[in-house]
């Protein structure tokens, strides 16, 4: 971190700051900092929202941690992005890098930097971070002296206490209250989990959006899907979603192999990245012990999830804890029925007995009930799917979704903070590059170490290591 301080401190006292937001002629700027550049629900929503914001008025400059399918829908509407270097810092498994806080301490200063002078050289007013997982544009707001807007989508992994394996939950929520101007949740569930926390704080709720048109258009390509797997002419059965803890795929798995008893003329996809290698291992596993290879399939990921909805007959969410999972969302708009356990968010969506069915979590034996009541009534299936479609056409709509968040950017965009982390705070943000650039050294040298047949001491010392290394049992 040679020179980090110096540099952002001489920054700040030079500065005499950009224009304010609403000056005459000016557009109020926004960047939007994400936490990937992929086909996610976060990824869609938001770029339907640069497609439906008022850009007489908001101007978005968008931060990418990569180039993907994000970077080159937003490069077809004519919104300017930048590829940066975007670390994660709540511990999401699911995010690049095994564990996301090492990479993150060990570059911060660098990140932050590049952020800030960013921010100055665009003269942004509001930054606006796209989810949980991302602290940078946090931090480099604060110090351009700019407000922050935190857009929180979902939960951490690991229990509400604490956020996975280094991080308890009052201490992620009370920097989010620190260093956010503004808070969104992107639904009931997780605004009440953020309420918990900072019960003195405004969260604004603003859901998804999804563009009908859009999907519909992407809706009626083709997709091979049912070639692919030689299931045609059976009815099918869609999960989609990552192969991770919490997804409940081994309960999907087990109410298919219920409904397969009884209906064998059916086929269930389990559409999504196998995030979790060993998890996804064992699930093959099973479903060829049980003699079903034929019927249920893993697809990985695929980029015809339009099409490949449109398709399907019924869509599952089979989650343990969620917020509103944007495929489910995509599956209403294709007008098919959904089971969803009832695990946070999708009981916002989905409509009990009218837009689908709602079952306990973990409960196999109810999902296959309901399964097997949509999978026999092609009238029932049909009626779920209008009024689901029906429910994102008039209460998820991108257009709801750009102006609920144009009237916080034009709220926020005046709230000019001064720029703040002071010498100490800027010290700190140093030693935690310095601590993450030797927790990763220290972390290669035990990897070598154990390669090489030494045994790690049972000490304190090998005891904390264990620990920060996730290799405790």
């Amino acid at each position: 971190m040679p020179n980090f301080t110096a540099k952002v401190a001489g920054r700040l006292r030079r500065s005499k700051g950009a224009p304010g937001a609403g000056a005459a002629g000016r557009k109020t700027n926004v960047l939007l900092v994400m936490h990937g550049s992929g086909r996610g629900g976060v990824e869609k929503s938001l770029t339907a929202l640069c497609r439906q914001i008022d850009r007489e008025r908001f101007r978005i400059l968008v931060a990418l941690p990569g180039a993907g399918p994000m970077q080159q829908a937003l490069d077809r509407i004519g919104v300017e992005t930048r590829i940066m270097q975007i670390e994660s810092w709540t511990p999401f498994p699911f995010l690049p890098g095994e564990r996301p806080g090492l990479a993150f301490l060990s570059t911060m200063s660098q990140r932050v930097a590049a952020l800030v002078e960013l921010i100055r050289s665009r003269q942004i007013d509001l930054v606006h971070s796209s989810t949980l997982s991302v602290l940078d544009g946090a931090v480099a707001a604060r110090l351009a002296g700019r407000t922050h807007l935190w857009d929180i989508n979902g939960k951490p992994s690991g229990s509400q206490e604490a956020c996975g394996s280094y991080l308890s939950a009052p201490t992620v929520y009370g920097l989010v209250d620190e260093l956010s101007g503004g808070i969104v949740a992107a639904s009931r569930d997780v605004k009440t989990l953020l309420q918990r926390y900072l019960p003195n704080r405004e969260v604004s709720l603003i859901h998804h959006g999804i563009d009908l048109a859009e999907f519909d258009a992407a809706a009626a390509r083709a997709t091979s899907v049912r070639e692919e797997y030689g299931i045609a002419g059976r009815k099918l059965v869609t999960l989609v979603g990552r192969v991770a803890e919490g997804k409940g795929v081994d309960d999907f798995i087990w109410a298919a192999s219920k409904v397969l008893e009884l209906e064998p003329a059916t086929a269930f996809l389990v559409v999504g990245p196998e995030q979790d290698a060993a998890l996804a291992a064992r699930l093959k596993a099973l479903v060829r012990s049980m003699g079903l290879g034929a019927s249920i399939i893993f697809t990985g990921s695929r980029s015809d999830i339009p099409s490949l909805l449109r398709d399907c007959n019924t869509f599952v969410c089979a989650s343990r804890s969620a917020g509103v999972p944007y495929s489910m969302l995509e599956a209403m708009a294709a007008g098919r029925p959904v089971v969803t356990t009832r695990c946070g968010g999708p009981e916002e969506v989905v409509r009990d007995g009218v837009t689908g069915f709602q079952v306990s979590v973990g409960s196999g034996s109810e999902m296959a009930h309901r399964l097997l009541t949509l999978l026999r009534s092609a009238a029932l299936r049909d009626a779920f799917g209008a009024e689901g479609r029906a429910v994102v056409r008039y209460d998820f709509s991108p257009q709801l979704q750009a102006r609920r968040f144009e009237r916080i950017y034009q709220r926020l965009s005046h709230c000019r903070q001064r720029p703040s982390f002071t010498r100490l705070g800027e010290l700190i943000l140093g030693v935690t590059s310095v601590i993450g650039a030797r927790t990763e050294q220290l972390e290669r040298e035990v990897a070598e170490m154990r390669g090489s047949g030494v045994q790690v001491s049972d000490s304190v010392i090998g005891r904390c290591m264990a620990r920060l290394l996730g290799t405790t049992k």
